[in-house]
């Protein structure tokens, strides 16, 4: 009997990476919980204003989360970050590596030939489970090998 999913990807397929759907959801159901906390308990100002703060704060969190990406396609990388979007052809791109930081975690920094970089928003790359920090940082070179050789095969 043959392999059931002997090719389950199509190798000419861009490889895509975008927030795990979960995450925004989690933030839309507190911003539900926020606006019926104020429609039907009737707080006090000071817990409404509050209220109402972080319920913003986790609608543009949920909105922001649905836009980011990574994509590496057969032009080059693009992603897009909180506030930026990178394109990035593959003629520019000298390396991809992980780069530790120390406030934001571990991440993929993509160089350019011209030495300027471009680093990789964590929330698009760390796992959502717990996981050690060093399977982590495994998972995120094995991740850099794949998008460097889905590049080399396109420059």
């Amino acid at each position: 009997m043959p392999a059931r999913f002997a090719h389950p990807t199509d190798p000419s397929a861009p490889l895509v990476w975008r927030v795990p759907a979960w995450q925004p959801t989690v933030m839309m159901l507190f911003v539900c919980g926020v606006v019926a906390l104020n429609l039907y308990l009737s707080p006090n100002t000071l817990v409404r204003i509050v209220s109402i703060g972080l319920g913003a704060l986790a609608f543009i969190a949920a909105i922001e989360g649905l836009r980011m990406y990574l994509v590496a396609d057969q032009y080059g990388i693009g992603f897009r970050g909180l506030l930026r979007t990178h394109n990035i052809d593959w003629s520019d791109i000298q390396s991809i590596s992980v780069r530790r930081s120390g406030f934001n975690g571990p991440t993929l920094r993509i160089t350019r030939t011209d030495g300027s970089y471009a680093d990789v928003p964590p929330s698009l790359m760390l796992p959502t489970k717990p996981t050690g920090t060093v399977k982590t940082l495994a998972q995120l070179g094995d991740t850099a090998r794949m998008i460097t050789e889905y590049g080399q095969a396109r420059r």
